[in-house]
């Protein structure tokens, strides 16, 4: 998406602001779907735009990665790249994000709680369960979303 907008996410936040971030996002996931198949990674705030949403059901599987707010917290400690986490206390501002997104983020297709190690098992996991999922042959349509849980470390 930088090189789309000719700036980094950081630049575009601040000369263009959110809104204008949220709807080039929009743009380019539709714009990836549509040209598919294609493994789509997105940032946490895109899955709470409705339009988003519609795009990846009708497009693709969505797996929602439910990691603990800790490893979040950890992972995210030193990251400067993050323009929503440029605050005064950005441990307060990820547990208000977590709340925020986990309702939109529980529509998700699948559900997977990965282990805390960084590693291709995590990778596994969602292949596994995207796997179950489109193999199920819709057996189970008016069931909850798959969840599967990742082994600790």
């Amino acid at each position: 998406m930088e090189a789309a907008a000719r700036m980094s996410i950081t630049d575009l936040f601040e000369t263009k602001g959110e809104q204008h971030f949220r709807d080039l996002e929009a743009r380019s996931i539709a714009r990836f779907l549509e040209n598919g198949p294609v493994v789509l990674a997105t940032g946490g705030g895109a899955f709470m735009r409705e339009e988003t949403r519609r795009h990846v059901a009708e497009k693709a599987v969505s797996i929602w990665l439910n990691t603990d707010i800790g490893e979040i917290r950890k992972r995210l400690s030193r990251d400067t790249t993050r323009p929503l986490l440029q605050t005064a206390n950005r441990e307060d501002k990820i547990a208000q994000l977590v709340r925020a997104r986990a309702p939109f983020h529980q529509l998700a297709d699948l559900t997977i709680v990965p282990g805390q190690k960084r590693d291709n098992k995590n990778a596994d996991q969602c292949v596994a369960a995207l796997h179950a999922h489109l193999c199920d042959g819709g057996e189970n349509a008016d069931r909850p979303p798959a969840t599967v849980m990742g082994a600790a470390p």
